[in-house]
């Protein structure tokens, strides 16, 4: 049934896809990234020429193995990005499956949140059409891959998912906080001593220093100048000039939470529908908060960078996030019954993006409602029968 399940939605996203070429959808959706992640696969197993952005060089790994591995067995390095990020997806999908599987969810509960993962306009849809952006997806395999180790208690997974993420976007360094939390208050790994936990932290903080500051080294050739604490207080920087106003800030900010807006309002859904007079008391697990503070880490980096720094690319850097947050929504349905065709079928809706997809919003407003209304419907399918389940109870 759940292999059915994701088929089913894997073809939904396939067919409502707007396809576009290798160049088109560079230009077409404005990711610059590309271009350089291109130079470092095409000048691979060599140092790339062309000087890049200094963050853009950090992520140099996924690019370059691809880019070996092309000049190996002589095919393009744009087919080598389309395999290996297609592999990247399917590996994440596999790796969130297990996470699943592993918290016994019921097959609608299971539907639920993978589709909250699959049917996440920012997420698949976008590196499906523009695959040069390898180091996202890899990234967002190493934070599954976190979140894996995390629930199984397996600090090798831990070690590996981090050393991943980092290698794909340096936004990996804040996942810190939330991996802490998560090891010394989460319910799996309280039977753990503290000198224990306090021994994992430290070599989970020090892998994804080592890596990037190895990464630096590496690249110092071929970049610019650093601006990666630049791109950490951008938001700052913003209110100083002239074109930028408080509105416009306010509008970015809400631009960015709108990947995040269904699965915070799962959440809150089932928080308000258990809790409440004449029903028991309900405390939001501490797991859950974990992957929360996980997504604000993630989110974190967006928001601190500002417009001016990453223009329209906000929703796309903030979309990570969901990942943490479909963790922690499965934390919360493995208990009760939902109604999973018709959230399923809401999300199938609020999957149509204003620029990826053939059909759905003409623009970023109406997509804006759209992801509005799926979030309110999301919230009352899923705490309705909370509510009735919680009334029953003398």
């Amino acid at each position: 049934m759940r292999f059915y399940i994701i088929l089913a939605l894997i073809f939904f996203v396939l067919l409502t896809n707007k396809w576009m070429g290798w160049n088109e959808g560079m230009q077409v959706l404005g990711i610059p990234d590309v271009k350089s992640y291109q130079a470092v696969a095409e000048s691979a197993p060599s140092r790339p020429v062309l000087i890049m952005p200094y963050h853009h060089a950090q992520r140099l790994f996924s690019p370059f193995i691809v880019g070996t591995l092309s000049n190996a067995i002589g095919s393009r390095v744009e087919s080598a990005f389309y395999i290996a990020t297609y592999f990247c997806i399917f590996l994440t999908i596999w790796i969130v499956h297990k996470s699943l599987i592993l918290l016994k969810l019921s097959n609608p509960s299971y539907a639920i949140c993978m589709s909250m993962l699959l049917l996440n306009p920012f997420l698949f849809r976008l590196y499906l059409i523009v695959p040069g952006m390898l180091p996202d997806i890899v990234f967002v395999t190493g934070l599954s891959l976190t979140l894996y180790g995390l629930l199984l208690k397996r600090f090798y997974l831990l070690v590996a998912g981090i050393i991943i993420a980092t290698l794909g976007r340096q936004t990996a360094l804040l996942l810190i906080p939330g991996v802490m939390f998560w090891l010394y208050y989460g319910s799996a790994w309280k039977d753990f001593s503290f000198n224990r936990k306090t021994l994992y932290a430290t070599g989970i903080a020090l892998s994804a220093g080592a890596v990037y500051f190895i990464t630096g080294w590496i690249v110092s050739g071929v970049t610019g100048k650093s601006v990666n604490v630049e791109h950490m207080t951008g938001l700052f920087r913003s209110f100083s000039n002239q074109d930028v106003t408080v509105v416009g800030v306010l509008g970015y900010v809400s631009y960015i939470v709108l990947p995040l807006l269904i699965p915070l309002a799962a959440i809150t859904g089932i928080t308000i529908a258990s809790s409440g007079q004449n029903r028991p008391a309900f405390k939001i697990p501490t797991d859950v908060w974990a992957c929360l503070l996980l997504a604000a880490g993630i989110v974190l980096q967006p928001v601190l960078a500002g417009p001016l720094s990453t223009v329209s690319q906000g929703a796309r850097l903030s979309a990570f996030a969901a990942i943490p947050l479909i963790i922690g929504v499965s934390h919360l349905l493995n208990t009760g019954s939902t109604y999973g065709v018709l959230t399923a079928a809401v999300l199938m809706a609020g999957s149509l993006h204003y620029k990826y997809t053939i059909v759905g919003p003409a623009t970023i407003a109406q997509f804006a409602i759209l992801q509005a209304l799926a979030a309110a419907m999301v919230c009352a399918f899923i705490a309705e029968p909370w509510s009735n389940r919680h009334s029953k109870v003398k």
